[in-house]
């Protein structure tokens, strides 16, 4: 575990027991909507842009290949989700916990996150190019193949999780912490990891970079 993770900011969530129950015929493009939960819904393949959510819970629903772009999520939690394949793009979150869920194939392209949480879960072959990250913290995920190409990464925290293959090019990681992850087959440049926070025993997985050989 790391010991130098930084202390995000909670969702704010105010007696969620009192927080209304939102039904997926509820939805409508460019809504805001507050102080809902979500539970067990199919918004599968939905088509929802500019939809904003404040104050919210959703757990066990299925976003798959929902296409939701300007999403706006500010303290929200989202537990045991699927959001494989979704397109979200230019989505905003702050203060946000994503928790055991599955994002494969995710697209967050030149998304805004601030004091985000991602916890045990499954992040493969996703899309976060050109994304903006603030205090964000990636624990014990799957992030094998993920593409952060150009993504201002300075404030994140990726702890003890699976970046094999991932992509860095052009990518911002001064202050960025990979330690305790597996950095194997890691496609990006030398330059691009300067500054980057890393363990030595890491450096072995990152000699094909430095153009040495390790025997």
């Amino acid at each position: 575990m790391n010991s130098k993770l930084p202390i995000l900011m909670a969702p704010e969530l105010v007696k969620i027991e009192a927080y209304t129950l939102l039904h997926v015929d509820d939805f409508r493009a460019g809504q805001s909507y507050s102080e809902v939960t979500l539970s067990g819904c199919d918004i599968s393949n939905s088509q929802c842009p500019d939809i904003c959510f404040q104050e919210a819970v959703f757990t066990k629903c299925n976003f798959q290949r929902a296409v939701c772009p300007g999403l706006k999520l500010i303290d929200a939690r989202l537990d045991r989700c699927d959001l494989s394949n979704a397109d979200w793009q230019h989505s905003q979150f702050q203060r946000v916990e994503l928790l055991s869920s599955r994002l494969t194939g995710i697209t967050f392209c030149n998304a805004k996150m601030k004091s985000v949480l991602f916890s045990r879960c499954k992040i493969d072959l996703s899309n976060f190019q050109q994304a903006d990250f603030g205090t964000c913290i990636f624990r014990d995920c799957n992030l094998e193949a993920a593409d952060f190409e150009k993504a201002d990464l300075q404030k994140v925290v990726f702890d003890n999780c699976n970046l094999r293959s991932a992509r860095f090019f052009g990518a911002n990681l001064h202050g960025a912490d990979l330690r305790g992850s597996n950095l194997t087959s890691l496609c990006a440049r030398v330059e691009d990891l300067r500054g980057a926070e890393i363990e030595a025993t890491q450096l072995l997985y990152l000699a094909p970079l430095l153009g040495v050989i390790v025997d």
